[in-house]
């Protein structure tokens, strides 16, 4: 059991194990296409981050 870190969480949320028993079910085609998903989100956020900054740099 966790002990008290911050705020009143005692106890874990949830067993780590779980994620196990996720990643089995859903298979790791599907996995790979959800990891794959996130990478591609976070690369257009980035990209659109960079572009706002260049933006903003090049008016002031």
């Amino acid at each position: 059991m966790r002990k008290e870190v911050q705020g009143n969480m005692k106890e874990k949320p949830f067993d780590a194990s779980l994620f196990v028993e996720i990643r089995k079910r859903l298979g790791m085609d599907v996995i790979n296409a959800m990891n794959e998903k996130i990478a591609s989100l976070k690369m257009q956020k980035d990209r659109d981050r960079d572009r706002e900054r260049h933006c903003i740099q090049s008016e002031g």
